[in-house]
């Protein structure tokens, strides 16, 4: 949930761990769809991210997303290894949900600016264009 993941990194959390049960899910795909998603919780947050799952996919994750190691879906293990350690936060664990609108109103205001240049431009060759018309025509 990324509201959880946000939270924790917000309270002061260097690494994201999540512990995972998905027995209620009888399709693999599911199970590989949970995981993919959770990996954008590592993205998000720039911190590395462990999952352990009982019959999903358990993997480590590091804070861009890169999957260090993982085990396949409903394989007994154990994975071992290094989780690096990011400082800071990013744009969208500072902000939340606000970022994504943000990010909308800007490309908006943006294309509406480039629209209106564009106007502009052409409204002024369509004067020099009339100009030089006028000029010929005295000629």
């Amino acid at each position: 949930v990324p509201q959880y993941a946000r939270d924790s990194v917000a309270a002061g959390a260097d690494v994201l761990v999540s512990l995972i049960n998905g027995s209620a899910f009888e399709n693999p795909l599911a199970l590989e769809q949970h995981f993919q998603l959770s990996l954008l919780r590592a993205v998000e947050n720039r911190r590395s991210f462990i999952r352990c799952a009982g019959t999903g996919v358990s993997a480590i994750v590091d804070p861009t997303g890169h999957i260090r190691d993982r085990l396949p879906t409903q394989t007994e293990g154990v994975l071992v290894g290094e989780v690096p350690l990011v400082e800071g936060r990013t744009i969208y664990s500072k902000i939340g949900y606000l970022f994504s609108p943000c990010c909308f109103w800007l490309s908006v205001a943006a294309l509406l600016f480039a629209l209106a240049s564009r106007g502009r431009r052409w409204a002024y060759r369509g004067t020099e264009h009339l100009a030089s018309d006028r000029s010929q025509q005295m000629n």
